[in-house]
């Protein structure tokens, strides 16, 4: 499901995620606007939270971001009975996300070579090139420009174990269709989400739990997501009609917005700007450090469709030194030493 994180506040984190679901929707669209592997069904939030609530009696109503539905509206929409008032986002997409991705590797054609069943186990920079080494310390690839788009494992790499990424496991149910859930015709969210039926399947999800790092399916977070939804329709489906699951990990930071740009060199840091808690000025400041020719782009969390296009567009300005398509606040929002910076301005 890709639709938009709304907040009430003029903050980067929401002008960025706004900017980021119009982009995605725009890439979508270019690259299959036959839409065989995605569908703008839009998309409800159910009011699962005060602060949800608090967003769909004050947020701006607009034709295309967010609109507050009654219950009766929100009913004949969704094709399941709805009790209560909802934010409807008529954009939405429910979309396949390997198929998505097969787009993307057809799109790219000959300038993209991709290597299956390798793992990096480290890399290290000599002579302006980064050497990327098996478990064997076999070179497997050397680059002058390395990116680093690993979601938690980056965490590996002695490099950046600074920036902050936590790993948050999460487990979505499979399900056979009922006579009921066969009629919900979008996205559902609520402290988890339904999403409609599609190849004789219908998903729910997802389990949270930090820290978590197993890919094994577990019959109690089977439970807790069907739990999640009955809170909403209790008669949907019961655990019979679980049929399997999936299990990935997360990427998740602190502020839950992405890392995005060049990797910063942690001891230069530490070096640099230790004293931040003094509050001198920042003139007094050199610039930061940098690893020469190494990015990363992680930390996307539940939103990856949402933020990865234009991260990626954010990413590639950085590099080939242009423009930048987001503003200096979403920059600094996104930027890889943030962590580092507020640690040391708390003296931590």
């Amino acid at each position: 499901m890709l639709m938009p994180r709304l907040s009430l506040q003029d903050t980067a984190d929401a002008e960025f995620y706004t900017s980021a679901y119009f982009y995605a929707l725009r890439c979508l669209q270019q690259l299959d606007n036959q839409q065989k592997s995605w569908q703008q069904t839009g998309a409800m939030q159910l009011p699962s939270s005060a602060r949800i609530k608090k967003q769909i009696l004050e947020y701006p109503q607009t034709a295309a971001l967010a609109q507050a539905l009654d219950a009766q509206t929100a009913s004949r929409l969704a094709g399941v009975e709805i009790s209560q008032t909802v934010h409807y986002y008529p954009l939405a997409v429910n979309l396949q996300p390997l198929r998505v991705l097969q787009n993307l590797i057809d799109d790219m054609v000959d300038a993209l070579s991709i290597r299956y069943e390798t793992q990096v186990e480290s890399f290290s920079h000599s002579n302006n090139q980064w050497r990327l080494f098996n478990k064997h310390a076999e070179i497997i690839t050397q680059t002058d420009i390395l990116i680093c788009a690993s979601a938690w494992q980056i965490n590996h790499f002695e490099l950046l174990k600074h920036l902050g990424v936590q790993p948050v496991r999460g487990q979505i149910s499979i399900f056979n269709p009922t006579q009921q859930s066969s009629k919900v015709k979008l996205p559902l969210s609520y402290d988890g989400y339904l999403l409609p039926a599609l190849h004789n399947q219908q998903v729910i999800g997802a389990s949270f739990i930090p820290d978590e790092i197993s890919t094994e399916l577990s019959k109690q977070e089977h439970r807790v997501n069907l739990n999640d939804l009955q809170q909403w329709f209790a008669n949907m489906f019961s655990e019979d009609d679980i049929s399997d699951g999936r299990v990935s990990v997360r990427a998740v930071t602190p502020d839950r917005m992405p890392i995005l740009g060049a990797a910063p060199v942690e001891e230069g840091y530490r070096q640099a700007y230790a004293d931040l808690h003094k509050g001198k000025p920042a003139d007094k400041y050199a610039e930061g450090n940098y690893q020469a020719g190494l990015y990363v782009n992680t930390g996307h969390g539940a939103r990856g469709f949402t933020s990865a296009f234009l991260s990626a567009e954010v990413l590639a300005a950085v590099i080939c030194d242009e423009p930048l398509p987001v503003s200096n606040r979403v920059r600094y929002a996104l930027h890889p030493a943030r962590f580092l910076i507020r640690s040391f301005k708390k003296k931590q």
